[in-house]
């Protein structure tokens, strides 16, 4: 500014210019070209103003590798967090085909406020949810549009009977999609599976920088007939006394790249001190206050009024089905103003209570590690008016060893509120449903 200020010069008094013929002579050619630029310029403001309404009406595109650093923020604070899911269009309807098409890329987003390389199926963080039945036959156009990584997909709890080549493993049932090429997964989901599963990256540490998403199979049924529902067609609605479904994708989260996470890792100087997550996220969004940054790590953070929520309506009953994504601790959720009881584990292994007693007035379950799934009715108490709360924690014994200077102290729940996932098993066959 002090540069472009000091060029300029100081110009004399116009009368004092006049009184030279040659100056007036210049002074008239210099009145013809200052209308001509004003001209010029009030042309060029009205075509800015056109564009600028033009842009408005018709947006902006955006770049399909790359998308806008403040993208993830924005969302975050004014959406929520849950993902409603739809078991009404997909329990009735007889088996079908579902085809998809993805293009894996990278884009810089903020999920919890600190800038980071992310990677997204179609422009989206975490993918797309994909919903589904027992026995649906499942397509996924996969394209790679990566400019130098291989990528692959693992279908995370699914049999894969008869289509080993799916299973998405790079190196032992296939390889990797190159960039620029595209694999087309094709499988039939088993009529005996149903539950809460996800997919994701199988290649490198693509998972651990957000290649993955959900996969829910619902059980399918066949509507009551006047009324009079078969006891071995009830659906899971009716079983276990619910109206809505959302599914909640949690896991720890690295601020860093997960390659240069594990090389940290694996140097002497690191003394086997496993690395400490930076933060948490759900549904691909968190808030990580940026005061907690220490100078040997520098991020680009700006979390300012960033707070992810979860709106639920404490008249209904809901079927939460939780997936922990992270990379290395396990998880634990507790509500406030709200009791659980588990019904399902890993996918669609339905949970058998050893002690009953525990899970009247449970408020939270017990931790869940990386992989695994639980799926859990959440009710409120009759005319409740309070605001309600999710706390999810990250198990401190997943780290006993942190240099981490900060470490959040668990939360204190008496044994009779919360349930211990050890007290826990499943039935030895598969929840299944009748082939429509």
């Amino acid at each position: 500014m002090e540069r472009t200020s000091s060029r300029r010069r100081i110009r004399k008094p116009r009368d004092e210019l006049q009184d030279s013929p040659r100056v007036s002579s210049e002074l008239s050619r210099t009145d013809t070209t200052s209308d001509r630029t004003t001209l010029s310029r009030s042309c060029l403001a009205s075509v800015i103003i056109f564009l600028i309404l033009l842009v408005s009406f018709l947006g902006v595109p955006k770049s399909p590798n790359i998308a806008h650093e403040n993208q993830a923020v924005e969302q975050s604070l004014h959406s929520d967090i849950g993902q409603k899911l739809h078991p009404e269009t997909h329990i009735y309807r007889p088996v079908t085909t579902i085809r998809l098409n993805w293009t894996v890329t990278a884009a810089y987003l903020r999920p919890d406020g600190v800038l980071k390389r992310i990677y997204v199926i179609n422009g989206r963080f975490p993918g797309p949810v994909i919903e589904a039945r027992s026995g649906d036959r499942l397509i996924v156009d996969v394209r790679n549009g990566l400019e130098d990584e291989g990528i692959s997909v693992h279908w995370h709890g699914l049999h894969m009977r008869d289509a080993n080549r799916m299973d998405g493993t790079t190196g032992v049932t296939q390889c990797a999609i190159n960039p620029g090429e595209s694999f087309l997964y094709d499988f039939n989901i088993s009529d005996s599976q149903s539950g809460t599963y996800w997919y994701h990256a199988h290649s490198g540490l693509q998972r651990a920088d957000g290649l993955y998403g959900g996969l829910v199979i619902h059980r399918p049924t066949t509507k009551a007939i006047r009324g009079v529902q078969s006891p071995s067609t009830e659906s899971d609605i009716l079983k276990y006394d619910y109206q809505k479904e959302i599914l909640l994708l949690v896991g720890d989260w690295y601020h860093r790249p997960a390659n240069d996470v594990l090389k940290w890792y694996m140097r002497a100087a690191s003394y086997g001190n496993e690395p400490v997550p930076d933060s948490i996220l759900i549904n691909g969004a968190g808030r990580f206050d940026c005061a907690m940054a220490v100078p040997a790590r520098p991020i680009d953070c700006s979390s300012k009024n960033l707070m992810p929520h979860l709106i639920v309506d404490p008249s209904w009953s809901y079927r939460v089905r939780v997936v922990n994504t992270g990379s290395l601790a396990g998880v634990s959720l507790r509500f406030f103003q709200g009791y659980i009881r588990l019904t399902h584990v890993d996918g669609g292994l339905e949970a058998q209570q050893l002690k009953q007693s525990t899970t009247s007035n449970s408020k939270s379950i017990g931790v869940v590690y990386p992989g695994q799934r639980v799926d859990f009715i959440l009710r409120h108490p009759q005319n409740t008016r309070a605001k309600s709360s999710l706390t999810v924690e990250l198990d401190p014994d997943t780290n006993p060893n942190s240099i981490k200077p900060y470490n959040p102290q668990p939360l204190y729940l008496p044994s009779n509120a919360h349930i211990n996932l050890t007290q826990i098993s499943s039935s030895s066959t598969l929840l299944s449903g009748p082939s429509a």
